[in-house]
């Protein structure tokens, strides 16, 4: 798995190890990526990684960082389809529709990378397992 083989460079200790592939799990199932070669389980470990270099180390705030990160790329890209389909068209209420919904797919995009993690005093606190 990629957060194991990227681990295995790092200074994390064995306690940060495990907690760190508990999101990782957890965040492959939330995004209900099963195949473990698709090369997004890399971006999400490298992802993974760099929010526990910020000091937070409960699995489900990074999960839910990675989740967040994941879906703000999303409506990005959504966003950058509508406004190439708008240029393509020659119906104007149609680049209008187009560039609304891009509008809101990019507010949305803001307002969900508005929420910065937090870190809590209990490293383990939040997380189900």
């Amino acid at each position: 798995m990629a957060i194991y083989r990227l681990l295995q460079k790092s200074a994390f200790g064995p306690e940060d190890i495990k907690r760190l592939s508990l999101a990782y799990e957890d965040v492959l199932l939330a995004l209900d990526l099963k195949d473990r070669t698709d090369p997004a389980t890399e971006l999400i470990a490298k992802k993974i990684i760099e929010i526990a270099r910020t000091g937070v180390r409960d699995p489900k705030q990074i999960c839910n960082a990675v989740v967040v990160d994941f879906q703000v790329r999303g409506l990005r890209d959504a966003a950058g389809k509508c406004v190439d389909a708008a240029r393509k068209s020659s119906d104007p209420k149609a680049q209008t529709e187009l560039l609304e919904t891009a509008a809101r797919w990019l507010d949305q995009a803001d307002d969900n990378s508005a929420s910065p993690v937090a870190s809590t005093d209990d490293p383990g606190e939040g997380h189900g397992r």
